[in-house]
C-alpha cells in the first residue's frame, strides 16, 4: 500500500503553497522559482475590453503563452 505525505495538516482553512510572491515554488522536480511578474494587459478583463477580432485573437494568444510559460516554469507542464 503506498504512503503519501500531506501538504496540509488537516486545518479547516486549507493549505497555502508559497505564502509570498518571493517564496520559491516548483513541482515534479523542477528548479524552484519565484512568482512571475504580471504581464501588462494580460489580466482577465483585457480580452473583453478590446474592439476587434484581431485584437481579441492577439490577446488570447498572449494570455495562452503566458499561462504556458508559467506552468512550464513551475514544472507543471513539460
Amino acid at each position: 500500500m503506498p504512503t503519501y505525505e500531506r501538504a496540509d495538516y488537516g486545518g479547516a482553512d486549507g493549505v497555502q503553497i508559497g505564502g509570498a510572491a518571493t517564496n520559491k515554488v516548483a513541482f515534479y522536480g523542477a528548479v524552484p522559482v519565484v512568482q512571475r511578474a504580471a504581464s501588462a494587459g494580460l489580466h482577465e478583463a483585457s480580452v473583453l475590453s478590446v474592439g476587434s477580432n484581431t485584437t481579441v485573437a492577439a490577446s488570447l494568444v498572449a494570455w495562452i503563452l503566458e499561462v504556458t510559460a508559467t506552468f512550464k516554469g513551475l514544472g507543471i507542464w513539460a
